[in-house]
């Protein structure tokens, strides 16, 4: 065993040198703040001092901030000030932490939340960029697969940090910012220059994240920048009725099914559970970290049994979670205690096979370029998160934490029955090497 275990070592060593670059560790920075500690303690900050609603607001207002990222994607290229952007957007990431702290109503927290989330816009588009745009195409996957390593195991430190910093929130978002200045340190080793960005015939497309993406629309709205308004319309026209938008459509319920839940987490565990935010970040930390290992083999079970069944995979994931946290609102503490944190830490778990199965779906069931399939599917992702962020806070506000996790548990339902029939291995329209369809 100890021989299995020293030769898996050299061989994940091996791969690790070949496949990332110096300034993978200063976005791993970036990713401890913005999937880790932020998403944790914002909530935490809106919700002590004013409605569930305006949590919901705050959270809504730094998932549109992402929403950006096509505009910046196109600039960056445009002018090719990719370093700018890159490193940029560690400093409006530290701005948006920082100004947390000095303000005290849901105006000033919706802005410190927009900027950043337009910080975190900008990291993520140029960081997918510099893989995409500066290296051969066959080094692509293994790259971006290291690439989404470091960013997951970024949130996986933030959310353990986030557990011991919940009793300081103020403490907590200072130190966001502070991350970001060793995350720029570290970024900028390494970058590649403009000049020896290669000169390409054709558009750079990458259809699909190859090891799937770390628990945050963050982390897969980096697609957009090569999304064109154009083939969107054009695309969802084609397919109003088509599979590729029956898909969609499961895409935005089990999103919501998923967001509802872990945009308030914090907030929710507490109300409905008696669960401390510290307590609730650690199990978080814990199963996200365990679901790092299973983007590989999520990506490997689409190959062999279809996107659409890995994905269903994750859909029961989900649902077993929010069913569960639905019935377990009103059993005794003790069970909750337990069942709670057990049930929760499938949810984690199963993002690894709905993003992996989800992208590769979108790619397979379109019948248009996929870079415009991959534009549809994570603005399908976009606005789902900012209406469970914003839907869900007014339910809590208006109702319960309980009623958020039984709307959440509905939507995940319902996106489960829509994806049933797009379950089968065969592959419909498959694509041309320029995108279109054959």
């Amino acid at each position: 065993m100890s021989g299995f275990a020293t030769q898996l070592a050299k061989r994940l060593g091996k791969e690790e040198r070949a496949n990332t670059d110096p300034w993978f560790w200063g976005y791993l920075f970036q990713g401890a703040v913005i999937l880790g500690i932020s998403p944790i303690l914002i909530p935490i900050i809106v919700g002590n001092a004013a409605s569930a609603s305006a949590v919901g607001l705050v959270v809504g207002a730094f998932y549109l901030g992402q929403v950006f990222s096509p505009i910046i994607g196109k600039i960056a290229d445009d002018t090719r000030w990719f370093a700018g952007f890159f490193l940029g957007g560690f400093v409006l990431i530290a701005l948006g932490c920082v100004g947390f702290i000095f303000f005290e109503s849901t105006g000033p927290w919706v802005l410190c939340a927009l900027l950043q989330g337009v910080g975190a816009g900008m990291t993520n588009t140029t960081a997918f960029s510099y893989i995409v745009e500066f290296r051969p195409r066959e080094e692509w996957d293994g790259h971006l697969g290291w690439l989404q390593t470091f960013y997951g195991t970024g949130q996986a430190v933030g959310l353990l940090l986030a557990a011991l910093l919940q009793s300081d929130v103020v403490f907590g978002m200072i130190l966001c910012g502070v991350l970001m200045v060793p995350g720029i340190l570290l970024a900028r080793v390494g970058l590649p220059s403009v000049g020896s960005r290669p000169k390409r015939q054709e558009k750079v497309h990458h259809p699909k994240p190859t090891m799937g993406a770390a628990i945050s629309p963050a982390s897969v709205v980096r697609h957009f920048e090569h999304f064109h308004l154009g083939r969107f319309a054009k695309g969802l026209g084609q397919n109003l009725f088509s599979r590729y938008t029956l898909w969609i459509t499961s895409w935005f319920f089990l999103m919501i099914g998923v967001w509802m839940v872990m945009n308030f987490l914090p907030l929710l565990m507490k109300a409905n559970y008696g669960i401390s935010a510290g307590q609730s970040s650690l199990y978080y930390g814990i199963a996200a970290t365990v679901g790092i290992f299973l983007y590989a083999p999520s990506g490997s079970w689409s190959e062999k049994i279809g996107p659409g069944k890995v994905v269903l995979i994750g859909a029961v994931g989900l649902i077993i979670t929010n069913l569960a946290l639905v019935l377990l609102v009103p059993v005794p503490s003790t069970v909750q205690m337990i069942l709670v944190p057990l049930f929760f830490g499938i949810l984690p778990i199963a993002w690894s096979p709905l993003i992996v199965g989800g992208s590769a779906l979108a790619g397979e069931l379109a019948t248009f370029s996929q870079g415009a399939a991959m534009g549809i599917f994570n603005a399908a992702m976009a606005v789902a998160s900012v209406t469970a962020a914003v839907v869900g806070g007014w339910i809590a506000g208006t109702f319960s934490y309980g009623t958020v996790t039984l709307v959440a548990m509905i939507a995940a339902i319902a996106g489960a029955v829509l994806l049933l029939p797009l379950c089968g291995k065969k592959k419909e329209h498959p694509l041309a090497a320029d995108g279109s369809a054959e």
